[in-house]
């Protein structure tokens, strides 16, 4: 099959991809966009037709610098770290009270702020957020409930439900999902921890 991919008009620098396999991003211009996907079939070659998955861009009212799309929702956070929550008409946001500078959705939502202090958004009538132990500046949760982390030394931790285990290797900028654990470090180069494919619980230490 042939991918094909139509342009958001500018370059889309920050991308995120759920078990639905469709995608939210933001350009440059903290423009959002979410895509969408269809078949289309050439029929030049009559012996053998080609299959084409097309990828359109369909924009998103409002402007992000960050976006992370999870079965807890489409999150955003803007220039000045508002946070966001794209609503059920898929085109408006209601703001979330707090201030982060990164945000991940994933079976929940985990983000940090500009001082490294690490929340869990819990949404109850008595506190919005629950402020996470340590501190980091990347960090990313699967729909598994896996939370993986980058502090400003670039060491990288994992979350074992009470505190975060030290995993070796350094990065800026951790994924954590099905398709397991990567990394990207200073250098720009990408790293899998090898036994962290699936939704294994144990993630390979």
């Amino acid at each position: 099959a042939v991918v094909s991919t139509q342009s958001t008009g500018e370059n889309s620098v920050k991308i995120d991809v759920d078990g639905e396999d469709s995608v939210v991003g933001v350009n440059s211009a903290n423009n959002i966009f979410r895509s969408s996907l269809s078949s289309e079939e050439d029929d030049e070659d009559e012996e053998e037709p080609q299959q084409t998955t097309v990828i359109r861009w369909e924009k998103i009212n409002g402007g992000l610098k960050r976006v992370s799309k999870g079965s807890a929702g489409i999150w955003g956070v803007n220039s000045n770290n508002h946070i966001f929550k794209l609503n059920d008409d898929g085109n408006s946001w209601t703001r979330i009270a707090g201030g982060l500078t990164h945000i991940a959705s994933g079976s929940e939502v985990w983000g940090v702020n500009s001082g490294d202090s690490i929340y869990k958004y819990v949404g109850s009538s008595s506190k919005t957020w629950e402020k996470i132990p340590g501190a980091l500046t990347n960090v990313d949760v699967s729909e598994s409930g896996h939370v993986w982390g980058v502090n400003r030394g670039g060491n990288i931790f994992r979350w074992l439900g009470s505190s975060w285990e030290h995993v070796s290797g350094a990065a800026r900028q951790v994924s954590v999902g099905e398709s397991g654990v990567w990394v990207v470090n200073s250098a720009g180069h990408i790293y899998y921890r090898v036994g962290t494919y699936g939704t294994s619980t144990h993630l390979a230490r």
